[in-house]
């Protein structure tokens, strides 16, 4: 992150450096989910509860699965 090369570089203080990199990420995602709300055939799979990334893969790939895709 910029903003951790700026607090090591004395620009910032750690504190500073990490709200900014929390407020950039925030905008960052926002402007991600406004450009892929215009993708037409877009499919949001919902992996939230999964416990671990391997379950949130299987959901991912039984998504790609039934669309035929793998």
């Amino acid at each position: 992150y910029k903003e951790l090369i700026a607090h090591l570089k004395g620009e910032y203080k750690l504190e500073e450096a990490v709200e900014l990199i929390k407020r950039n990420t925030r905008r960052f995602a926002k402007r991600q989910y406004t450009w892929f709300r215009q993708e037409e055939g877009l499919k949001w799979v919902d992996v939230t509860g999964s416990g671990t990334a391997e379950e949130a893969y299987e959901k991912v790939r039984k998504v790609l699965r039934d669309a035929g895709v793998l």
